[in-house]
């Protein structure tokens, strides 16, 4: 999932734009970084455990005692879990191509939209109220303990729990 998301902008731009920009730049290097960590050290590829610590390397993928053939499998699982997000990615966005046209408009009319809003573009068919039932359930899960309040005058927190008193 974080490697779809992290594909969302990147992909956006390539069907929509049919360019990039160096603004993804940053969400390709997380995208290489957690299917990296998917094959290697989660052991979500061909190898089913720790590549790494197995194979005596460390934390940053510096493993001196693999094979260039072990190499060979685990760059291609990590291509593949690559490749595989990024077609979900491109599927997802072209199948919904309406709902982001409607979201786009409406950002630039609005500038900003609120959950309803947005539930209003992509879930048409919802009631209002249960849209609002759904809001204050969402509120009530945050509510946990007594709001913090902030001393104006200097901006420090007057009954933060995790001040020393």
């Amino acid at each position: 999932m974080d490697i779809e998301v992290g594909f969302g902008g990147y992909v956006a731009e390539s069907i929509f734009m049919d360019t990039t920009t160096s603004g993804v730049s940053s969400d390709l290097d997380n995208i290489a970084r957690v299917a990296r960590s998917m094959v290697r050290a989660w052991g979500m590829g061909t190898f089913p455990f720790n590549i790494d610590t197995a194979y005596g390397g460390d934390t940053n993928f510096n493993s001196v005692k693999i094979s260039s053939s072990t190499e060979e499998k685990i760059e291609a699982d990590i291509k593949s879990i690559i490749d595989q997000c990024k077609s979900n990615t491109e599927n997802l966005l072209r199948n919904n191509r309406t709902q982001l046209d409607n979201l786009a408009k409406a950002l630039l009319e609005k500038e900003t939209l609120y959950y309803s809003d947005i539930v209003a573009i992509l879930e048409p068919n919802r009631k209002p109220s249960e849209v609002k039932a759904e809001l204050e359930s969402l509120g009530q899960r945050k509510l946990v303990g007594a709001s913090l309040k902030i001393n104006n005058d200097n901006g420090k927190i007057t009954n933060n729990p995790l001040s020393e008193s």
